[in-house]
């Protein structure tokens, strides 16, 4: 009997309330979850190479991967959802044929073979969900550092530009004392162009 034949006959001879009652086992896609934190990290992305140092190069690098991956995880998902919904129908005849032993029964083959298609679109739904957000942590992280480093050469070049008798100074204020503080800023800033001008 070729692969054909054998699909067929599977096809025909399983039990519908099996099946039904496996694909109930298994939620929607947007409530498969992700793997255990730290199982999945960012730098899967760059698989045998090295992620650049530079942290600008990583961050478009870091940003072009959580693209891709966000286009993945989506076709990802309609694939897990088409097989939860569609059952048999979604899946190939060898991947239908290879399930099961000598003597199993029709449905005990097409269970196994669902089963065993689901867990793997699973894995493929949950795996691109833990990239994505470990992906979106380094980038965050990336942020920051970038932004503390532009701050902090913003600081150098403008603590070289500062008149004597003047300091620059970094804080966070609530709203109505960062108001009165900008009015000083203004008003130092005017006294500071004033001198450099003379």
């Amino acid at each position: 009997m070729g692969m054909k034949e054998d699909a067929d006959a599977i096809r025909a001879g399983v039990g519908l309330e099996a099946i039904a009652g496996l694909l109930a086992e298994f939620p929607p896609s947007e409530q498969t979850g992700k793997r255990e934190p730290g199982q999945i990290i960012w730098n899967d992305l760059f698989v045998r190479k090295k992620p650049p140092t530079d942290p600008k190069k990583l961050r478009a690098k870091l940003a072009a991967g959580l693209k891709a991956q966000q286009r993945t995880l989506a076709e990802r998902c309609l694939r897990y959802d088409e097989i939860r919904t569609q059952g048999l129908e979604a899946i190939s005849d060898y991947d239908l044929t290879i399930q099961g032993f000598p003597g199993n029964t029709a449905t005990e083959r097409a269970v196994k073979a669902l089963r065993c298609a689901l867990w793997l679109a699973d894995s493929h739904v949950t795996y691109s969900r833990s990239l994505i957000e470990s992906l979106e942590e380094k980038l965050a992280s990336l942020d920051a550092e970038l932004e503390s480093t532009k701050k902090a050469a913003k600081v150098s070049k403008a603590a070289t530009e500062i008149p004597a008798g003047y300091e620059i100074v970094d804080v966070t204020l609530p709203a109505h004392q960062a108001f009165i503080v900008r009015k000083w800023a203004e008003a130092a800033q005017a006294k500071i162009n004033s001198k450099r001008k003379k």
